[in-house]
């Protein structure tokens, strides 16, 4: 209940209950933590807010007896009670906002906000009279120095809305926010303010109310692709017929790789649709607007081949979470050549060249049998690319843009002719302007609008015959930033008409089927002249249209969250990085899910979220970077907010932990996690502590354990975490070495993931654990085949992980297991490794864990040729860079086992079995072939050597391992 007397009065202004409903939005939004009305003591302000930036309070007023504007003078109780607040809080800022301009307030705060420090303010900001007057009299309101004076009113905004704009404005964001009808919803807040008196408002507060009387809030869909379109724009504009022929010779010629360059607006992306049009071959068009980065655009080419040629070549290669851009780019090449496919860069300049040259560049080295063309202002190294040239997009000829606008103006006459020449200098699309005026106005008429300062000018002066709802949805669809469906008019205050209108001026221009794009000219001018102001409500009505689409692409979520992070929409951009993340990791793009999730996380607006951190940590721990992971972890946890967030990040901590070691620090957090109030947390926790336990309390109490949470996970009828505590049952009677106990858990577990219908590459993780228990088990049982199976299917995840490390070990069971070392998938895997061992782009503590890898493998299969090749080479990296890593030692064998390789010390140190028969000198003539095949490893032959039965003598006297 409000206190008596002057809040409740207060707050009945009809102009002020419009702008708290209004901020009440950004409660939703995230813009505004908290809400104050009519803060008891405070009766010189109307509410008080916060965002995660900074703490505000809020002045209005309707208006001004007289009309006019607010003066200095005229504020005076309010200045000196905004001076009392800033006096007392050195962050605070204070805000006046009213329907009549208080222009003298707002252009000193703006000006010396602008300024360097005060001396430029005072010498240079207050040139005009009025400002030198008002300077002053705001120093006599406040009894202050120019140093306080200054310093005060950096923090002060003043602002001026219409009452029925800020209504409009209200009603066109609701609904955006909530299903049903906005003046009813605005209603229904209104009641709710007048409830509100001196109470702290939060989202939930005002959701709460909302849902409650029937508003509804609309949420973001759920992405199923990268890109909206892939397919080539529609081939509008003047035909370049000279630039299409000079594609078609280089092509013919034998170039993969074309650049159309020129200077902005000049018809780049013309020609290279008019060249897609007329192809004879499935064409792949590449927005780099759009799909920025080379993770992305590679997923957008997959998709394209996919959809295409059913050809899922890329898209499986980027489920592998150590997929590397340039390797799938590579990949990329070779398929679109194989499908005879024209593929297309369209705006590859500035930023998006830095990112997606090196993709482009890796594409043109296996696209040689087919065409890539690339459209940008400028091309630097065009060596880089193999196979390239360039064609240059140049200015029409005169007698050209004569001839085209003689067939649009009839009735013209040479003098007009030569006037357009002149004013339009052979640039395509002012001439494509005036053939677009040509059904309204005649040529003399169309002229006389035009500028003579040319181009631009020209653009700007048709822009300022616009009707006022065209100019606001232009601004829109120019701060949009990528080609958008007609439909979108509706959702950002305009209508298919006003497009059309749009569109008759050549203002926006076809971008393939019923979408469209701004012309980059028109963009820019938009840009120029749009306020700061003006962006933020701009962007804001962006985000939250874009919110609302039922099914968005990828790029239309990031281009949500971008909107949202500029316009401070927190929750928004919150919710758009999670649905990023989601969508990444439900299609197992890993390489897509760690860009998006380190992108998140050194975003200043999303890095105060938990979930990027959360990915971040099991990508981080996939590809065995646990201290990594562990640092995502803890920050994740310290940034939920709520328990459950809290719990997962906890417990994934927890689980790092005790992969390294530390399994004294992580049995607290399972404890502490058994006693939350969510079910599968306490289940997961259970599973935890129950790991640990074989070592201290023994196996039969990790099993009690375990039944308890087994039985507490089916009540809840959670699957998933059911298929987890029988995995878990399966691992401890594995490591007890009851193996028929073990392989009934382990065939319930592999069971019940199958029906959770969960897809594998979501939960990489657990797959690979629960087939390296399996596999344990059917080679301790002697099931050959079924250990195979497991083998395969082993590796097959860990290719999938990114793990370097997984796959090496994963190789080396699959080599184990195959009874066919030739197998093509053996193959493969022993060949990955002999790639990434060789490969001197990547570091060399990697290098050297793939070589172990191969030194086993091979080994394993028999080749002890090349087993001892990759040991040398394994030696060498280890010197050269001053590295450790797993030790080996050639061994005897003593009988007529199948297996020739033993782990000693968990791996740490492996026995390589000589052949039955086998003589230290059969090893050392191995050594020798490989140093004439390579005679710089010579040098470290030492390392390898054979131990015998009896005491032998080395041939250089190292020691029996090399270290």
């Amino acid at each position: 209940m409000p206190l008596p007397g002057g809040p409740s009065d207060k707050l009945g202004n009809r102009y002020e209950l419009r702008v708290v409903v209004r901020r009440m939005l950004d409660l939703i939004t995230g813009r505004l933590d908290w809400l104050r009305l009519e803060v008891p003591g405070e009766d010189a302000i109307e509410f008080r807010c916060a965002s995660e930036e900074r703490a505000e309070a809020h002045q209005i007023k309707r208006g001004i007896s007289g009309g006019g504007h607010w003066t200095i003078s005229a504020l005076s109780d309010v200045i000196d009670d905004f001076g009392e607040l800033l006096a007392a809080e050195p962050e605070l800022r204070c805000l006046f906002t009213s329907e009549h301009a208080a222009s003298e307030l707002k252009e000193l705060s703006e000006r010396a906000r602008d300024a360097k420090d005060l001396a430029e303010f005072t010498s240079k900001f207050l040139e005009p009279q009025w400002m030198k007057n008002a300077w002053p009299q705001l120093k006599a309101i406040w009894g202050t120095d120019d140093d306080v004076t200054y310093e005060r009113l950096k923090r002060v905004w003043a602002g001026a809305t219409a009452e029925e704009d800020l209504q409009q404005n209200t009603d066109a964001i609701l609904q955006l926010l909530v299903d049903g009808n906005p003046a009813a919803a605005r209603a229904v807040l209104v009641e709710f303010a007048l409830e509100s008196v001196h109470r702290e408002l939060r989202a939930a507060d005002v959701t709460k109310r909302l849902t409650e009387r029937g508003f509804n809030p609309i949420t973001t869909g759920g992405t199923q692709s990268i890109a909206r379109t892939i397919q080539a724009p529609t081939a509008v504009g003047i035909r370049r017929a000279a630039e299409l022929e000079h594609i078609r010779e280089l092509s013919n010629g034998g170039k993969s790789t074309i650049f159309i360059a020129g200077i902005s607006g000049i018809g780049k992306t013309v020609v290279a649709s008019q060249y897609a049009a007329e192809a004879k071959a499935p064409v792949c068009w590449i927005d780099c607007e759009v799909v920025p980065s080379p993770i992305e655009a590679l997923g957008a080419i997959g998709e394209f081949l996919l959809k295409q040629a059913d050809d899922d070549s890329v898209t499986r290669a980027l489920s592998g979470g150590g997929a590397q851009a340039r390797g799938l780019a590579r990949l990329a090449g070779q398929r679109l050549a194989a499908h005879g496919c024209v593929l297309v860069w369209d705006g590859l300049d500035l930023v998006q060249g830095e990112r997606l040259r090196p993709t482009v560049d890796a594409i043109a080295s296996t696209i040689s049998s087919a065409l890539q063309i690339v459209t940008t202002q400028e091309v630097r190294e065009v060596g880089r690319a193999a196979s390239s040239d360039v064609v240059q997009v140049s200015r029409l000829p005169k007698p050209s843009v004569r001839s085209l606008l003689a067939a649009a103006y009839p009735e013209a006459r040479i003098p007009q002719l030569e006037g357009a020449d002149e004013i339009t200098q052979g640039h395509p699309y002012l001439v494509q302007l005036l053939i677009g005026a040509a059904s309204t106005v005649d040529l003399e008429t169309a002229l006389a609008t035009i500028s003579t300062q040319g181009g631009p000018a020209f653009v700007s002066d048709l822009m300022s015959t616009l009707a006022p709802d065209q100019k606001r949805l232009l601004s829109k669809l120019a701060w949009l930033g990528f080609p958008f469906p007609a439909a979108y008019a509706a959702g950002l205050g305009g209508t298919l008409t006003t497009i059309n209108d749009l569109a008759s001026r050549s203002l926006i221009v076809r971008a393939g089927g019923n979408a469209y794009r701004v012309h980059e000219i028109v963009a820019t001018l938009v840009a120029q002249t749009t306020s700061a102001e003006e962006q933020l409500e701009i962007r804001e009505r962006i985000a939250l249209f874009l919110r609302t689409l039922e099914k968005p692409t990828w790029f239309e979520v990031r281009a949500m969250l971008m909107h949202a992070r500029a316009a401070s929409l927190h929750e928004i951009s919150r919710n758009a990085g999670t649905t990023l993340l989601n969508f990444a990791m439900r299609k197992g793009l890993w390489p897509l899910v760690q860009e998006a999730a380190l992108s998140l996380t050194q975003d200043p607006e999303s890095s105060r979220e938990w979930y990027p951190h959360f990915v971040l940590g099991k990508c981080k721990r996939m590809t065995g970077e646990l201290d990594a992971a562990l640092a995502e972890y803890a920050v994740g946890e310290s940034l939920a907010k709520e328990g459950r967030g809290r719990d997962v990040c906890q417990y994934e901590k927890a689980s790092v932990l005790c992969e390294l070691g530390r399994r004294e620090e992580a049995d607290p957090i399972y404890e502490a996690l058994c006693k939350s109030d969510d079910i599968g947390t306490r289940v997961e926790a259970r599973i935890g502590l129950a790991l640990g336990m074989p070592s201290t309390s023994g196996v039969d109490s990790a099993m009690k354990l375990l039944a308890g949470a087994l039985q507490e996970a089916r009540d809840a009828q959670l699957q998933r975490e059911e298929a987890e505590v029988e995995q878990s049952m399966g691992l401890i009677l594995v490591g007890a070495e009851r193996w028929d106990e073990a392989r009934e858990h382990l065939e319930r577990a592999h069971s019940l993931r199958m029906s959770a219908k969960v897809e594998h590459h979501q939960d990489i993780y657990g797959w690979y654990q629960l087939l390296s228990s399996a596999l344990r088990v059917e080679r301790a049982l002697g099931n050959k085949e079924d250990a195979a199976n497991a083998a395969h299917s082993l590796h097959r995840f860990a290719v999938l992980s990114g793990s370097l490390a997984w796959q090496s070990s994963s190789a080396h069971a699959l080599c184990l297991s195959e009874p066919n070392a030739d197998d093509p998938e053996v193959v493969a895997a022993v060949g990955r490794l002999r790639r990434l061992g060789a490969d001197a782009s990547k570091p060399p503590d990697y290098r050297i864990t793939a070589l172990a890898g191969l030194v086993l493998c091979e080994w394993t299969r028999r080749r002890y040729e090349e087993s001892v090749e990759a040991l040398l080479d394994l030696q060498a990296l280890r010197e050269e860079f001053k590295l450790g890593g797993p030790m080996f030692a050639h061994m005897p064998s003593m009988d007529e086992d199948e297996e020739n390789v033993a782990s000693i010390a968990e791996g740490a140190a492996y026995a390589l079995l000589l052949p039955q028969g086998a003589t230290p000198e059969s090893l050392y003539q191995l050594v020798d072939r490989v140093v004439v095949r390579r005679p710089e490893l010579a040098r470290y032959a030492v390392v390898v050597e054979a131990a015998a039965p009896q005491p032998m003598t080395p041939r250089s006297g190292t020691p029996s391992v090399s270290e």
